[in-house]
């Protein structure tokens, strides 16, 4: 059985696939970026910031990147690091 919506609902309907799709189209998505030291430590390795399993961002020695290394801009601000000693490299 198939349901018949009145006028009003499918107009409801509607309004939120709109809202949905103008968002999606129009509403700038906040850039993600793996983070590396422009220094390298005393060892010559450099370091880079990762998202531990409980959720902080930690510097780690530089290894293959991960989801865990997306990082935005304030995410890394938040956690006190200074985005101006990394390099930062945009990920699609």
């Amino acid at each position: 059985m198939t349901k018949k919506f009145t006028e009003e609902e499918y107009q409801k309907i509607v309004e939120i696939a709109d809202r949905e799709w103008a968002h999606e189209k129009f509403v700038e998505k906040e850039k993600k970026y793996y983070w590396t030291t422009k220094k390298k430590d005393k060892y010559g390795n450099v370091m880079h910031l990762k998202r531990d399993p409980s959720g902080s961002i930690e510097r780690v020695p530089y290894a293959f990147y991960s989801e865990n290394e997306r990082l935005t801009e304030p995410e890394v601000i938040a956690e006190g690091y200074n985005p101006n000693y990394y390099l930062k490299e945009e990920v699609e």
